[in-house]
């Protein structure tokens, strides 16, 4: 199937900007080098359907030139940053993750749950690595494509889709094995 137009395009912010409107957050992502605006913080996704799906049924040689292009293809629709909106799920589950890091990493030296700076560093890295393989449509659940959009149950599905991979669960923490000063010395990614 040949695309009929290629275009239409909106700008994603990555770590959502409704993590940035959160004052503690917000400055624990920029003592990280995170900003809200910087280049690597956005991709620039879809905006009409029909381009998606006929990207998503054209080969995956065409969805891998889009990435490395900087483009994801996934559907983006404005109007995300107010509560309950388009991208309330991805807001909300990014916002515990983040949190969850602060707070670990902010817990006293001795305690077991402690994060160390670097630790800590590390988590958010990998979240920020995984929630842009969301964006470039790299990650599925339950045979679907995961994209950025979805209301407050959205949370769900992104926390069961991150299962196995090196992000924080508010339920557990981390785990031994996938606490990141375990895993400093593997790639960003899946953990098995």
């Amino acid at each position: 199937m040949a695309l009929k137009i290629f275009g239409e395009f909106e700008i994603e912010h990555l770590m959502a900007q409704a993590l940035f409107g959160n004052p503690e957050i917000g400055a624990f992502l920029n003592g990280m080098g995170i900003t809200k605006d910087m280049r690597g913080n956005k991709i620039a996704l879809y905006a009409n359907a029909d381009h998606v799906a006929q990207i998503l049924d054209g080969p995956e040689e065409l969805r891998e030139a889009l990435r490395t292009a900087g483009h994801g293809p996934v559907r983006h629709e404005g109007g995300d940053n107010h509560e309950g909106g388009k991208q309330a799920g991805k807001n909300d589950f990014l916002i515990e993750r983040v949190d969850l890091i602060r707070t670990l990493a902010e817990l006293p030296p001795d305690n077991p749950s402690h994060l160390s700076p670097q630790a800590a560093k590390l988590a958010v890295f990998n979240l920020f690595a995984w929630i842009t393989d969301v964006a470039q449509g790299k990650v599925t659940h339950n045979g679907q494509i995961l994209g950025v959009m979805g209301g407050a149950a959205f949370a769900d599905t992104l926390d069961a889709a991150s299962v196995g991979w090196v992000v924080p669960r508010p339920s557990r923490g981390f785990t031994h094995r996938h606490r990141p000063s375990n895993l400093a010395k593997r790639p960003l990614g899946h953990v098995a």
